[in-house]
């Protein structure tokens, strides 16, 4: 076969060689749809490639004494290998083939030869985590370049240990490079002619974005009526910011990006293209000048037969959901590499490393596991239905059956409900406040917060992802006004829908990490951010920081917003809190509101010196016990290696937050347990609402789940309470 191949003359059929990804692309050169141009490098030439002599030996030298026990070497080997990569040679035929490929390629888009191609390539990975390599190439050697970058990303340090621990391939799986021709868009998004729960193919929805598409950023949405070619409606969100041609961020709107003609053209372009796709697709798109391309095919799930619904197995619920999807049984490491967007993997159990290709799955359903095992912490993660305990599950459902999984009653049934098994919880009511935490106001739909009772962490540093800067990026730009005007509005909102209850805002603690999945960079290196330039020391250290955040809260005590409370951020020692508490009470914000300063304990420092957190007028402490836990136990919880180790039960751990809330507590102090990471942990809820905790604050998928625990809790004090009381001699 030859080292390259155009996409559209690949066999859609030819998953085995080419993959599942590449073959529903290449399904849909096949349709009127719009595609862009595109080749492939084989995963021969991955192979060839890694084959030559100087290259290997060079590998090989890198990697050699590598140890599981001693991590810090993977990093050396690594950059050693990636340098080895980007000075090596393809061998001369698979230059040739490249050569001939990329100058064929570019006379095909009608370039001259001095024009740059702006060209996107990415090693196609079975797990798609594989990141693109952007660049714009006028000459072939620049191009194969590009290919040898996207090779090199397969030593990251993280990858190789991966590699090495597992006992795989040192230079890892063979695989084909996508070359697309990519031109900077000025929209993209993802687009489907059908909905994937309700498999409802007569109404398409379309995500929108400013620029390049992203996960996380602020998206419109719209659905289509195909039948009537109406717009049924539209969601709108923030753009995202985008930059002028002069540098100036543009304002950001609640306007729609498209009108009303492109986005039917764009609905009708998904219809077509699913024409040709049995399973239901959302197809990533993006717009260049006046024209639309499509880029790629996500599968979400398969058609729901017309059948009615049979129960096939029951288990016991492990996070709350309902869905309908395909069955992927896993009974190897080699079924996870096929696991398709959407699908319910069934397995025997589950270890913490499973979450990484559990990423796609809709739901989960496990023989093995309990409602707190890992199992159960993994589904809350990824905040997927999960029902485990389930019987023969393994060798009962078969590959690609349709089926639904009501992680509510723990029943699972062929074919597609109608309704889920509704979660009653208004009847639940507990003497500990369920609050939120909320990592993104714009993430926050309305009428959510109902169910809590208020927001005990609203972090601030949305604002910063959402700009893609550090503050201090903005003074210098003189961008103050639009910074506090978003901050106020975005804040002021949530605050506005949680009355009367309280929400909790932490001022600024950006740590130095880059922003945004790396577009911006980071201010400073830091071998351990956690430990870094950070928290109150760093707003004390630069005042004219938490001066924009002042302001914007101020503009909300000004419209009588009382239910504002704010927090502290990370302080190493009490002076450090009391200095910055004086700061605050020295500005205006304090004559326009009565100010509820909380302060955060995620130090020992602090946790060990809590009687003396009464003397400096607080109204309470949110104790941080992820935080705490990796400075009390001296675990790394961003370090790929430790991470698994971090225990937020830890006896010890345990232990200080205990001796907080009953500090707080006897000193008439308030207390909220921040709790968070892979789940809520049953053991620090249980611990904590023993020990007389104000408040427990978790993700808002989390509330429900939480306030039972809490009721189930709280239940059982009770009664021991009233066990341990003497009877009366009347009941005696």
């Amino acid at each position: 076969m030859n080292g390259c191949t155009w996409l559209s003359a690949i066999d859609p059929e030819a998953t085995e060689w080419w993959g599942v990804e590449l073959s529903d692309l290449a399904r849909l050169t096949h349709t009127t749809a719009p595609v862009l141009p595109s080749f492939v490098v084989a995963r021969t030439v991955y192979r060839d490639f890694f084959e030559v002599p100087a290259l290997k030996k060079a590998i090989q030298k890198a990697t050699k004494g590598l140890s599981v026990d001693k991590p810090a070497g993977f990093s050396t080997a690594a950059k050693a290998a990636r340098q080895a990569i980007l000075s090596a040679n393809f061998p001369g035929e698979i230059q040739k083939d490249l050569q001939a490929y990329y100058e064929e390629f570019r006379s095909h888009l009608l370039y001259t030869s001095k024009k740059a191609l702006s060209l996107r390539i990415r090693l196609v990975r079975a797990d798609g985590t594989a990141q693109p390599i952007q660049i714009s190439s006028a000459t072939a050697q620049a191009f194969m370049k590009g290919c040898k970058q996207a090779y090199a990303l397969q030593f990251s340090d993280e990858l190789l240990y991966q590699r090495y621990s597992q006992n795989l391939s040192i230079i890892g799986q063979a695989e084909p490079l996508l070359v697309q021709y990519y031109p900077e868009p000025e929209y993209s998004g993802l687009v489907s002619a059908q909905d994937a729960q309700t498999h409802d193919d007569t109404v398409a929805n379309l995500q929108v974005q400013v620029g390049e598409y992203h996960p996380d950023g602020g998206t419109t949405t719209y659905r289509v009526d195909l039948k009537s070619q109406t717009v049924l409606s539209v969601e709108q969100a923030y753009a995202s910011w985008k930059k002028e041609s002069t540098g100036a961020l543009c304002k950001r709107t609640h306007q729609a990006l498209l009108d009303e003609k492109q986005v039917l053209s764009l609905a009708a372009l998904a219809k077509r293209a699913q024409e040709s796709f049995s399973n239901i697709y959302s197809f990533q798109w993006l717009q260049v000048g006046a024209q639309f391309w499509l880029s790629g095919a996500i599968p979400l799930t398969a058609k729901a037969p017309n059948q009615e619904a049979t129960s096939l197995l029951q288990g016991v619920s492990a996070h709350y959901g309902h869905i309908t999807g395909r069955v992927h049984l896993v009974h190897a490491k080699h079924d996870q590499a096929t696991m398709r967007q959407g699908d319910i993997a069934v397995v025997k159990s589950l270890h913490p490393k499973d979450i990484h290709w559990l990423a796609f799955a809709g739901g989960i359903i496990a023989e093995q596991g309990t409602k707190t095992g890992i199992e159960a912490k993994i589904a809350a993660e990824l905040n997927i239905p999960a029902v485990v305990g389930v019987r023969a599950a393994l060798h009962t459902l078969q590959p690609g059956q349709v089926i639904t999984l009501d992680a509510v009653s723990g029943q699972i049934t062929s074919g597609k409900t109608s309704q889920p098994t509704q979660l009653v919880t208004s009847s639940v009511v507990t003497g500990t406040h369920i609050l939120a935490t909320v990592g993104d106001p714009l993430s926050v739909q309305e009428g959510e917060l109902a169910s809590t009772d208020g927001i005990g962490l609203l972090r601030s540093e949305f604002i910063l992802e959402l700009l893609g800067k550090h503050p201090a990026e903005i003074i210098k730009q003189g961008q103050h006004q639009d910074y506090i005007q978003t901050l106020a509005a975005e804040v002021g909102r949530l605050v506005k829908a949680a009355a009367p209850h309280p929400v909790i805002y932490q001022f600024h603690d950006p740590l130095d990490v880059p922003l945004h999945a790396g577009r911006h960079g980071s201010s400073r290196k830091e071998p351990n951010p956690l430990l870094g330039y950070r928290g109150a020391h760093r707003l004390l250290q630069e005042p004219e920081l938490l001066e924009l955040e002042l302001a914007a809260l101020n503009q909300l005590a000004a419209e009588g917003l009382t239910n504002l409370h704010v927090l502290l951020p990370t302080a190493r020692n009490l002076d450090e809190i009391a200095k910055l508490q004086e700061r605050l009470l020295s500005h205006t914000l304090a004559q326009n509101l009565r100010l509820h300063i909380w302060a955060k304990c995620d130090t020992p420092a602090v946790a060990i010196l809590a009687e003396h957190l009464p003397e400096l007028g607080l109204t309470g402490i949110v104790v941080d016990v992820l935080g705490l836990a990796q400075l009390v136990t001296g675990v790394d919880g961003i370090n790929r290696q430790m991470a698994a180790h971090l225990q937020q039960a830890d006896p010890a751990v345990l232990q200080a937050m205990e001796y907080v809330i009953r500090t707080m507590r006897q000193q008439g102090l308030h207390s909220i347990v921040l709790a968070e990471g892979a789940s809520v942990d049953p053991e620090v809820v249980e611990r904590a609402v023993q020990s007389g905790v104000s408040g427990l604050s978790v993700p808002l998928a989390e509330v429900k789940g939480t306030r039972h625990m809490v009721a189930v809790t709280e239940q059982r004090m009770l009664l021991d309470h009233l066990l341990e009381e003497p009877l009366s001699e009347e009941g005696a």
